[in-house]
């Protein structure tokens, strides 16, 4: 038995002079003997099966023998486990790659200003893949111009992906103002490309540029767009969605195993093993309060 110590604000523990359990005592109607006066209340707290592990490796064949429906489940998952590991490992690995940021395939200096480019795909209906992408970098001290977005090694600019590349320039750019993208055509010759939005970073000083696009680009027309202020980032006509499919991407821990498409450090295959350990501490969990108590009872009630 507890009761409530409003001066230290705290339950406390009641020897059995003031309080015990009644012999009428039901799950359903428990019954005390109280010697205190003011408002009572009552409940009951189921506590768990205890697993001893000692008695079960006492007897494990034993053991085995009655819980051959649980042991054929770990069995299955584990079976799953392995090749989910070896397909989500070779994943990551292509991940590793794809989200690399390597140097344009038209790269004139060996020594410079670096770069970065990240370029953000959309993934809406009638997507098509750009060929021949070129993008001018306009700064404040210097521009550069047509430089081809290219690595030379990757399939880029696929629907819904992320594409990094670096760009070394013989000038420092300074605050960079305004970009502008164009490309030749795309792989079927009759589609258009939807960029979702840009950002250059420059290493010099680690300053981003977020240019956000979020509209279809056509085949031969120069798409120029000026740096984003913090207004126009906290008012983008995507935002919302452009958040929700990051966090189905990354924070979603079931769907961002097989649908992926973000730089993180969270790789697949942990997630995997996280996923895992959840079902095994789900199945233990039920295991120690399995037959418990009726599901329709409360497990604690407070007041008169």
């Amino acid at each position: 038995c507890y009761a409530w110590d409003s001066g230290v604000d705290e339950w406390r523990l009641l020897d059995s002079a003031k309080c015990q359990a009644s012999e009428q005592t039901a799950v359903a109607r428990p019954a005390f003997k109280v010697n205190l006066f003011g408002s009572i209340g009552a409940g009951i707290s189921f506590v768990p099966n205890t697993i001893d592990f000692g008695e079960l490796f006492e007897n494990w064949q034993g053991k085995l023998s009655e819980s051959r429906a649980v042991l054929s489940v770990v069995i299955v998952l584990w079976v799953l486990f392995i090749p989910l590991a070896v397909l989500l490992r070779r994943m990551d690995l292509r991940d590793a790659q794809k989200f690399q940021f390597l140097p344009l395939k038209d790269e004139r200096e060996q020594k410079g200003f670096v770069y970065k480019i990240e370029v953000f795909n959309g993934s809406k209906r009638g997507y098509e893949v750009p060929v021949g992408v070129f993008i001018s970098v306009k700064g404040l001290n210097a521009s550069e111009l047509l430089r081809t977005l290219d690595d030379g090694e990757r399939r880029n600019f696929e629907s819904g992906g992320v594409d990094n590349f670096l760009m070394t320039t013989k000038a420092h750019l300074g605050d960079i103002r305004s970009i502008c993208l164009t490309f030749d055509k795309t792989e079927s010759g009759a589609g258009r490309w939807y960029v979702s939005r840009l950002i250059v970073t420059d290493c010099t000083n680690d300053n981003k540029y977020i240019f956000v696009i979020e509209d279809w680009l056509s085949p031969g027309i120069d798409s120029a767009v000026n740096c984003a202020s913090s207004i126009d980032l906290k008012f983008s006509k995507n935002l919302v969605r452009n958040h929700l499919s990051r966090r189905m991407q990354d924070d979603h821990i079931w769907f961002s195993m097989l649908r992926r498409k973000v730089d993180t450090n969270f790789s697949r295959l942990q997630r995997l093993g996280v996923c895992w350990s959840l079902l095994f501490m789900t199945m233990i969990a039920n295991a120690m309060w399995y037959e418990v108590a009726d599901s329709s009872s409360e497990a604690f009630r407070i007041g008169p």
